[in-house]
């Protein structure tokens, strides 16, 4: 397991947490543009405030004050979006397979498999 937790801030708070960053001892390093390397010892003592919508190793920073709003607003909703419906599948016409989802998978199959004098 790493030592460092990887954070991206929100454009909006990225200078706030640079400046939290850079006041810390030992620094707080840059691991790209826009993504800072914290020391899991100082991940915990982050302002709550430079945290808010950040990325933090890959997952979006919702912090306990957010998290028990949606609870409150959203209770009983369903807050998933609705899946994208699929078209229907395509078939190939020169065989018996019909699977395809998209019209471009059906053509690709059609030119290598069914490519004429093969």
């Amino acid at each position: 397991m790493s030592d460092f937790i990887h954070v991206r801030p929100t454009t909006a708070r990225r200078r706030d947490f640079a400046v939290w960053a850079t006041a810390q001892r030992p620094k707080v390093r840059t691991v790209s543009t826009h993504t800072f390397a914290v020391p899991a010892s100082l991940f915990v003592q982050a302002p709550e405030a430079v945290l808010i919508g950040a990325l933090v190793d890959g997952h979006r920073y919702v912090s306990p004050q957010e998290d028990d709003d949606q609870d409150h607003e959203g209770a009983g909703s369903d807050s998933l979006a609705p899946a994208p419906e699929t078209g229907p599948p395509y078939a190939c016409g020169a065989c018996d397979r019909d699977d395809f989802q998209t019209e471009r998978g059906r053509d690709t199959h059609r030119r290598r498999l069914h490519a004429e004098g093969a």
